[in-house]
């Protein structure tokens, strides 16, 4: 019986599955029936619109070519009169149409569409057979049918005539639009790829939907992945090289100093900076500053990366889907996200802008209200070897804590593991350490700045100050990960463009010997403006010595040159600031000089915003002990109408260094290395931050700073554009590189790009001169000159114009000028 049950259900169901494919099949077969009764398209100038399109295909390089559709000679196009826009058909080229056709969109943006190369677009003007039965057809499927039979039967006509074309084939994609998942699944059909001209098409298959490759989805995550990862590790350096510059300033007697060597013993995970490096009035307005830059780079950069990978179709050049807008979703969420970013960025500048008032008020006075030390905390970088040293700690401890059942430690653990192991594997846990620590600061500055100190008030701070806590924690996280997602999409963008031009390496190959040197030029350049900011420091450090014996000699020499620069003011009064050796730091001295370089000024017919000058004093100790002063013979600062304030001054010097002996001038002089012995580190040394600011960056012949890279990586990359456009210009085409072009053009190619950016490299100069020019600054700046790194050589072209055109009106009044400051002095 049961045997009889079972036979007769599987009569049944064979008879059921019978029937629906029978069904199937006689409906597919009506529905095209139907589409082409009820519905029909044709081209219109068909041979005149195939010669164009065979002009297109002929070149080798064109592998896709996408069709726009539209309803005779007018702008109405097909598919957005059914608001269809992420619909197109395209013909591919056998055999290798169909990879370029079935690009992941994301893929196709990231890649800054370079597949266009191997694409191309072309317009069809259509008629219907009866008006607007296109938009009446019902179905998608139908719809489908009635462009591939119209095209289809286009191409076959004209193919035939044209027996020389190579045959393709016609294939449709739907991009998607309104859906984030679609991204990884590519909906495609295409036609039976023809083997001869003679072949037609089956209609019946051109619907039927294809996979991609499995390659595909694969490759797709992993790129992301792995940009995830870079992007965090660069993230990650560029925070250390921040902290990098924190660390190595301090500060001794009041004196800002720069260290030069640093030895990471990497005992504690943070030092501390001097209060008095922090709490400048000026520093509150630039943290202000800081703070809406960071806000609007986060957003923008956000918004681009996740729109580029996330909506790629809204940034897609072809095809061209018009009339999009972001998803609703997408931009819910940006906006969600950056109005809370904006609401913790404007709670954070509101306590700077009351640490702001507080320094200008009588308040900052009182020492009860200066601000905690605690703020200046100072997170410093840690080597990745101490930080995965901490998840192996974390092992033991959690089985320590399994061992003696201490299960709510084990838990904790269990948890602090589960949230830093993501950050070990992508070898970003700095960026963990980095958002505690913006957390830690931002909420001591908050509740210190917003927490009542009334006691009648105190009880609010039960609920303030955990909203305050959230707030600094809600702005570390998200603008961490908003510059992580920034990262990101910039190493996504260099994989897929890097490996799409190495793996089509024959189509980019000018282009490709173009940028290598670009790239190689511009590496170097890094690398020396990097290498300089290494050598620089072992350079100063090991001349101590040698500029210590310098100035000795200086102050034990018999005879030699004490040359005091000045320059004049733009004040009001146009008071003259002079930089004095240490062997004429005397008032008297300086009261001389003052009213004798005044008279000089006048006479010569100065202006207040005149560059550095120089006035030279000869000195010579003789025989017995006394000291002759003179001026250079040449010194253009010498005349006789002032013979007598000449003799003051000269007098006066020559009593003064008659005085003083050397260890007088010893205490004159300015202290140029410093050891550094309160930090976590070994005995480091340092110079003054102004003085290596100015050699690091400013000083002659051995600074280089990043204006001066940008510069010239911005005229090179003007060269690079030009090579580029010039080869564009000649082939006419994008696809314009054949492997025999390539062969030929390379070799000058990449002749004439090394010979123009020789002419923007940087010199590095000898050993020689890198130690004249540091010990000369050196010496310099313990001497007590200040007008070379504070001033350097001055530029008023404004003020040089207007004292060249009123130089004849004071000619006259120079005599009356002189004779009326004698009166005063």
């Amino acid at each position: 019986m049961a045997w009889l049950c079972r036979s007769y259900m599987s009569f049944w169901m064979t008879i059921i599955i019978c029937f629906y494919i029978l069904h199937h099949a006689c409906s597919s077969h009506v529905s095209t029936n139907q589409c082409d009764s009820s519905c029909q398209l044709s081209i219109l100038d068909e041979y005149q619109t195939y010669r164009q399109f065979k002009d297109i295909i002929k070149s080798p390089s064109i592998r896709v070519v996408f069709f726009y559709l539209y309803k005779g000679y007018s702008n109405e196009s097909f598919h957005q009169l059914r608001g269809e826009f992420g619909i197109f058909y395209a013909w591919l080229r056998q055999h290798s149409g169909q990879a370029v056709f079935t690009l992941p969109s994301d893929y196709i943006t990231t890649t800054l569409s370079l597949y266009m190369v191997f694409a191309s677009s072309f317009r069809i003007n259509v008629s219907e057979s009866t008006p607007d039965c296109y938009n009446d057809t019902v179905g998608d499927t139908c719809r489908s049918l009635i462009i591939f039979k119209a095209i289809g039967k286009w191409m076959e006509v004209n193919q035939n005539k044209n027996s020389s074309i190579r045959p393709g084939t016609l294939c449709r994609r739907k991009f998607a639009l309104n859906n984030i998942d679609a991204l990884s699944n590519i909906n495609y059909s295409c036609c039976e790829e023809k083997e001869s001209n003679s072949s037609k098409i089956d209609l019946n298959k051109c619907t039927d939907p294809k996979n991609v490759g499995w390659y595909v989805p694969i490759m797709r995550i992993f790129t992301i992945v792995l940009s995830f990862s870079l992007g965090g590790m660069l993230w990650s350096k560029v925070i250390n090289m921040y902290l990098e510059t924190l660390e190595s300033v301090t500060e001794i007697d009041l004196v800002k100093i720069r260290i030069l060597n640093r030895l990471k013993l990497q005992t504690i995970g943070h030092s501390y900076l001097p209060q008095s490096i922090i709490t400048n009035n000026g520093n509150e307005m630039e943290y202000v500053l800081m703070y809406i830059l960071i806000y609007f780079i986060a957003n923008i950069g956000t918004f681009l990366s996740i729109g580029l990978q996330v909506f790629p179709t809204f940034y897609m050049i072809l095809p061209d889907i018009n009339h999009q807008t972001m998803l609703l979703p997408i931009r819910i969420s940006i906006s969600i996200i950056g109005g809370i970013q904006g609401f913790c960025t404007i709670i954070i500048i509101l306590a700077h802008l009351k640490q702001l008032w507080l320094n200008y008020s009588t308040v900052c006075h009182d020492p009860s209200h200066a601000r905690l030390s605690y703020d200046y905390k100072l997170l410093t970088q840690v080597h990745r070897g101490q930080l995965h040293f901490q998840l192996l700690i974390y092992w033991r401890d959690m089985k320590k804590y399994l061992m003696s059942y201490n299960i709510i430690k084990f838990i904790k653990t269990l948890l602090t593991v589960m949230i830093c192991l993501p950050f070990f594997i992508t070898g970003t846990i700095q960026l963990l350490r980095t958002m505690l620590y913006i957390t830690e600061i931002l909420s001591h500055q908050l509740k210190y700045h917003f927490l009542f100190t009334s006691r009648k008030l105190s009880y609010i701070n039960i609920i303030l100050s955990p909203f305050l806590f959230m707030v600094a924690l809600t702005y570390s996280i998200i603008t961490i990960f908003e510059f992580w997602l920034i990262f990101q999409l910039v190493f996504r963008v260099l994989l897929n463009v890097t490996t799409f031009a190495v793996a089509h390496a024959v189509y980019f190959s000018i282009l490709i010997i173009v940028i290598i040197p670009y790239m190689h030029y511009v590496i170097k350049l890094v690398d020396c403006y990097v290498r300089k900011g290494y050598s620089l420091p072992k350079h100063i450090i090991k001349l101590r010595q040698h500029v210590q014996s310098q100035i000795d000699d200086i102050l034990t020499a018999k005879a030699g040159n004490l040359e005091v620069y000045f320059a004049v003011s733009q004040d009001i009064d146009h008071r003259i600031i002079m930089d004095i050796p240490e062997m004429l730091q005397d008032k008297q001295i300086q009261q001389y000089l003052q009213q004798y370089l005044q008279l000089m000024i006048i006479s010569h017919d100065y202006q207040s915003t005149d560059v550095i000058s120089k006035i030279v004093f000869r000195y010579q100790i003789l025989d017995d002990n006394t000291v002759q002063v003179s001026l250079q013979e040449n010194d253009r600062y010498r005349s006789c109408h002032y013979n007598h304030q000449l003799d003051k001054l000269l007098t006066c010097i020559e009593q003064y260094l008659q005085e003083k002996d050397v260890r007088w001038f010893n205490t004159k002089l300015s202290q140029v290395y410093y050891q550094v012995d309160n930090i976590d580190d070994s005995p480091c040394i340092g110079i003054p931050s102004e003085l290596y600011d100015y050699i690091r960056y400013y000083s002659p012949e051995i600074s280089l700073n990043l204006w001066q890279i940008i510069f010239n990586i911005m005229i090179i990359t003007g060269i690079l554009l030009v090579f580029i456009f010039t080869v564009l210009l000649d082939s006419n085409t994008w696809s314009f590189i054949s492997l025999s072009a390539a062969i030929a053009n390379t070799p000058m190619v990449y002749i004439a790009t090394i010979l123009s950016i020789r002419h923007f490299g940087v010199c590095e100069p000898d050993e020689e001169t890198i130690t004249k020019v540091l010990v000369t600054n050196l010496v310099q700046y313990a001497r007590g000159y200040r007008l070379f790194c504070r001033r350097g050589i001055e530029f008023q072209p404004i003020t040089q114009i207007v004292q060249i055109a009123s130089n004849h009106s004071r000619y006259h009044e120079q005599q009356g000028n002189e004779m009326e400051y004698l009166a005063i002095i």
